[in-house]
């Protein structure tokens, strides 16, 4: 079995790493191991060492490792937040693990996620307004078709213990001192509000997050069962989108029905963030059995047109030319 381990030189991957690489030589047949960092090229020279700190650890360690580097280079004294978004770096690492992971046949790709990151990543998107999948964010385990699954081994051990560890094995690891600016929110939620809520006197506030999480998994796992049948059942896809027929959604409770058009639009690679309230509800109202309105026909975001006949509820992509 071959496991690609991303490892940014931080303490929790490199200590993902050593975790990894110790159970794996404990085994009568060793997983075969790949180091992959990615250099985002955002701190000038301390990125450039982050590279080479890991690159050194892989070869020290016996294992094989590949790089990736980004196009665009900084220098380490511009404002990061002006080169691109947190969101943007994480889908380009994940583009670049997904590659290695293809070239080297890997099944697994461990990741080094931990508590915090998961009750930060739950808080953040639950004050963005997130649905019920950004709750239950930053699963153990994350499947991509047939091809190859994201895993967190340490999602349930929190950032003190990993750091005693490196420190029982003298361990050395770097620090990347972008973790400590303002400039990003998910740091202000880690160096300011999550201090500041168990001053007001939330000390659990971390395992509250995290149950929220685990029951928000447990519904979306539930939800996802149903969705799947409805979805051959009642879905036609289309070069252009896809229409769904009336007949056979007039029992299908809301939310269930929402989530069917969630899977829908992601799988279509259409802007669902873009889809406010007031959409979403003249999404249901044309849904409705009873629906008699006029305005069967409506556009959304990206260019997407909305439109009902009597037996079928259609969403289609318009080119940009005709959208509006």
């Amino acid at each position: 079995m071959t496991v690609i381990v991303g490892v940014s030189g931080g303490a929790d991957s490199v200590c993902l790493l050593r975790v990894l690489h110790s159970l794996s030589l404990s085994q009568d047949r060793p997983a075969k191991i790949v180091v992959a960092h990615y250099n985002h090229r955002l701190r000038g020279e301390a990125s450039d060492g982050d590279e080479a700190f890991v690159q050194s650890l892989a070869l020290r360690l016996g294992l094989g490792f590949i790089g990736g580097r980004s196009e665009v280079s900084g220098g380490g004294g511009e404002c990061l937040a002006t080169r691109g978004s947190e969101e943007q770096w994480r889908r380009d690492r994940y583009e670049f693990f997904a590659a290695a992971a293809g070239k080297f046949g890997a099944r697994y790709i461990a990741l080094g996620h931990h508590a915090e990151d998961r009750t930060e990543t739950v808080l953040h998107n639950l004050l963005r307004g997130t649905g019920l999948a950004g709750l239950c964010s930053l699963k153990p385990f994350r499947s991509f078709a047939d091809d190859w699954v994201l895993t967190r081994p340490l999602l349930s051990t929190n950032r003190a213990l990993i750091r005693e560890y490196l420190k029982d094995l003298g361990q050395a690891y770097r620090e990347d001192a972008s973790n400590e600016s303002g400039e990003f929110t998910r740091n202000r939620i880690r160096l300011e509000l999550m201090p500041k809520l168990r001053e007001m006197g939330f000390p659990n506030c971390d395992s509250a997050l995290i149950r929220l999480a685990e029951q928000a998994h447990e519904l979306q796992e539930w939800m996802d069962s149903l969705v799947d049948p409805l979805i051959e059942q009642l879905v036609q896809r289309r070069s252009d989108g896809f229409q769904l027929e009336l007949s056979g959604q007039q029992q299908v409770a809301w939310p269930v029905m929402r989530m069917l058009l969630v899977r829908l639009w992601n799988q279509l690679g259409w802007p669902l963030g873009e889809l406010s309230m007031t959409h979403w509800s003249r999404i249901r109202a044309v849904l409705a059995e009873n629906n008699k309105s006029s305005d069967t026909k409506f556009h959304l975001p990206g260019g997407i047109l909305i439109s009902r006949g009597e037996t079928h509820f259609t969403a289609q992509l318009l080119s940009q030319s005709n959208s509006r």
